[in-house]
């Protein structure tokens, strides 16, 4: 046989192979949800088609690496504008550009979970004794019920609420929703693009709670005494909200200033009020369940 018959052969049988091989993978089904495969990739779920080359410690090492690596740039992409350019996630989200960035129920979750993780006090940090004043009476009567001493039920208190605490926070977004979908009733919009809005406005809120406290922080380990009393924090709270929101609400819902800038006072007025909601929804639920 001649060397060129050898090699038209070798062609025809890589081929042959190369056919048989995206012919099986055309027919085969998706581990994840049994649609046929027509590709490298299934259509219906995104999942890859596996193979034995997965196994190996390379793919192994290189995946993992990979998922890392993509997580956390998208991290770094979703929270960058969600710092720096109010509304412009939602914007993004509503135009259907939402690969990119992490999804607003994801991100407010992962920042929910973070800010009670390095959370030491400040802002949604209640004890027991924080309550005495306004519900004294039920606390003793619970004290009294529960066949405990007061320091015992304490510690059990204290510790059932510092579990709860990241679990009911996330009620505050549906109350802020509504309420925005109250102010933008002419508008039109479903309930869940508020629900959206609102996502990322408290992701925003749990943040600035976070890194607020840093530059006091740094003040007092240079010397310098700084105390913010009740008042001025609530102050705070009210100007930064009013300007994160002036800007976002015009970014998306694209009203005249006037407009936006009476629904973003209207709406950072409610931020507190709905803190002390969730303080109090939170104080009896973990008084019922210790």
């Amino acid at each position: 046989m001649s060397k060129q018959s050898t090699f038209v052969q070798d062609v025809d049988e890589q081929a042959n192979r190369g056919s048989a091989s995206l012919s099986a993978q055309m027919y085969a089904s998706c581990s994840n949800c049994k649609e046929r495969l027509q590709g490298e990739f299934c259509h219906n779920c995104g999942q890859k088609h596996i193979d034995h080359h997965d196994y190996s410690l390379k793919a192994f090492a290189s995946h993992g690496l990979h998922e890392i690596l993509h997580f956390d740039s998208k991290v770094f992409r979703t929270l960058v504008p969600l710092m720096f350019k109010p509304g412009y996630l939602t914007e993004e989200y509503f135009s259907g550009k939402r690969m990119r960035y992490l999804k607003p129920l994801q991100l407010f979750i992962l920042i929910n979970v973070l800010f009670f993780l390095v959370k030491t006090g400040g802002l949604f940090h209640y004890s027991l004794t924080a309550y005495l004043n306004e519900f004294g009476n039920l606390i003793q009567a619970r004290i009294n019920s529960s066949g405990l001493s007061e320091t015992v039920y304490e510690a059990k208190f204290n510790t059932s609420m510092h579990f709860q605490q990241k679990s009911y926070i996330i009620l505050l977004v549906p109350v802020f929703a509504l309420a925005m979908k109250l102010l933008y009733l002419r508008a039109k919009r479903y309930y869940v693009e508020h629900l959206v809005f609102s996502l990322n406005f408290f992701a925003f809120f749990l943040v600035f709670l976070a890194v607020f406290p840093i530059p006091l922080i740094a003040l007092k380990l240079l010397g310098v005494k700084v105390a913010v009393g009740e008042r001025p924090l609530v102050a705070v709270i009210f100007i930064v909200c009013s300007i994160y929101l002036s800007i976002a609400l015009k970014r998306v819902y694209k009203q005249k200033v006037p407009a936006t800038l009476l629904k973003a006072f209207i709406l950072a007025a409610c931020v507190i009020p709905l803190i002390l909601f969730y303080r109090i929804v939170l104080f009896f639920v973990v008084l019922h369940t210790t």
